[in-house]
């Protein structure tokens, strides 16, 4: 089924998205939906009813939504190209809960997480499309005090690093790479961070080796340390 008035750019394409069961995964997979692409869905967890419901309804109102079962990314990504060739777009959403006092106890916790950007970079790299585009988003839930700063700060800067690496490596295929950081002290909306995400692959799409920040609850994309893009009002 195609949505009316779609965006061009997203017609035909084949997108992997990989993250756990979370609110912004599921938003980001309903957004997907309503446009004339294949999405494929890979859950990092244990998928649960709700998940499993929502994709099944999808697929079963037309839309061309899969889930990928219990394996790991390697298994996910060569399922689907095995399945539609190729893969154009592939998304990977991190999302922690984390708490004041697990911060401040023990930052090791939060930097656990970093290999996880950088693996999967790594990983669908040599099997994403000339012209493809790989999204990392890392979504926080429950940070809020000021004091947090520099362990958010520590813990976004593996992720800001490894975009810039891959955007530069990648290049010559024109393959683009960004990020989200949602790891500040006034988190938005996970349908604020959806619509972003949709911005990166479409509109934004030529933006590479950057990471879309959020401020005061408004995104920002900077480039060498000046906003380059800034949501209004």
């Amino acid at each position: 089924m195609m949505a009316p008035n779609v965006k061009s750019s997203l017609a035909d394409k084949v997108v992997l998205l990989s993250g756990g069961n979370g609110v912004l995964l599921t938003l980001l997979v309903k957004k997907l939906a309503h446009l004339p692409l294949a999405t494929f869905v890979h859950l990092k967890d244990r998928p649960d009813s709700g998940a499993q419901a929502m994709i099944s309804d999808l697929a079963g109102a037309g839309y061309d939504v899969q889930l990928i079962g219990e394996v790991g990314i390697e298994t996910a990504i060569a399922q689907v190209v095995a399945r539609r060739g190729r893969i154009d777009i592939a998304v990977n959403i991190v999302e922690t809960t984390c708490s004041e006092t697990m911060l401040l106890g023990d930052e090791s916790e939060m930097l656990r997480h970093a290999p996880s950007f950088h693996n999967f970079i790594k990983i669908v790299a040599p099997r994403i499309a000339t012209g493809g585009n790989i999204l990392t988003v890392h979504h926080h839930n429950g940070v809020d005090s000021d004091p947090l700063t520099e362990a958010l700060g520590a813990f976004a800067s593996p992720l800001e690093y490894f975009t810039r690496t891959a955007a530069r490596e990648l290049q010559p295929r024109q393959v683009g790479v960004s990020a989200i950081n949602v790891a500040d002290n006034s988190v938005p909306s996970a349908d604020a961070v959806a619509d972003l995400a949709l911005f990166l692959l479409d509109e934004g799409r030529w933006i590479s080796g950057q990471t879309l920040r959020f401020e005061n609850q408004k995104p920002h994309i900077y480039a060498l340390g000046r906003p380059l893009y800034v949501q209004e009002d």
